[in-house]
């Protein structure tokens, strides 16, 4: 069985306009929801202190970062469930170690799992949500 993955998932732009404590309060509920859906091992709500060192210039604003710890075998569950939460126009998936990484966009999860095949070896990376507009 592969090791799981320790992921964060930016919500900072999954709802243009919302004031930042209702993105937090957007973000614990989400994080919740993911739980209980029994889609990741673990996830919460980060705070600023523990974003991984390296991650703050993918990352930006930090309101809304969820890390979670999620089996690779219910990665592209998880991504569906992304996109019908919040129905983006797009998500974005980067990965960086050093001076090496990748990035790519996908708007199914079908895309996703195509692409996330080439990066299986991964085993930390962001996914960010960007709202319809952005």
């Amino acid at each position: 069985m592969t090791p799981p993955w320790q992921i964060l998932i930016d919500l900072n732009e999954a709802e243009p306009g919302l004031p930042p404590a209702d993105l937090e309060e957007m973000a614990q509920t989400f994080a919740e929801e993911i739980r209980s859906g029994r889609l990741v091992q673990t996830a919460e709500l980060l705070r600023e202190t523990e974003i991984p060192e390296g991650s703050m210039s993918v990352l930006g604003a930090l309101t809304a970062i969820v890390g979670a710890v999620v089996s690779p075998e219910l990665i592209t569950q998880l991504v569906g469930f992304l996109l019908k939460r919040f129905e983006p126009e797009k998500l974005y998936f980067s990965w960086t170690d050093g001076d090496r990484g990748v990035a790519f966009e996908y708007t199914t999860p079908e895309e996703f799992d195509r692409q996330i095949q080439a990066a299986k070896e991964l085993s930390n990376f962001c996914i960010q949500v960007k709202g319809n507009g952005i």
